[in-house]
């Protein structure tokens, strides 16, 4: 049997609720998702961001995950102080274990490649 971690359950929980979050939102208009159609997407905003030099590898990984969750609830949403302080929670809660930091590596290297 394989043993989940505190970390692999904050994460199932999280991915969880952005399903859940996603399919309502694929529910309501598609206008509303539409409206900044200037604006690149989060991880084309953060490609272009990791390209630069200069950048601390934790900020890289933060900016990370808060791109997914941005990606994940909308544009709308990154703006709000609250949602700062959550993606920030949340990226220290998958930066707590050893399994958590491999995979936001594995994410950083996908993310340069």
């Amino acid at each position: 049997m394989t043993r989940i971690s505190n970390a692999d359950q904050v994460l199932l929980l999280l991915h969880e609720q952005l399903d859940r979050l996603s399919k309502k939102r694929a529910n309501s208009s598609a206008k509303a998702r539409s409206v900044s159609l200037g604006t690149p997407e989060p991880m084309a905003r953060l490609r272009a961001r990791a390209a630069q030099d200069g950048l601390a590898e934790d900020d890289l990984k933060r900016a990370l995950v808060r791109s997914l969750l941005t990606q994940q609830l909308g544009d709308g949403i990154a703006n709000d102080p609250a949602f700062e302080a959550i993606a920030s929670d949340v990226a220290r809660v998958i930066e707590r274990t050893e399994e958590g930091r491999a995979l936001l590596d594995r994410a950083l290297a996908q993310l340069s490649d």
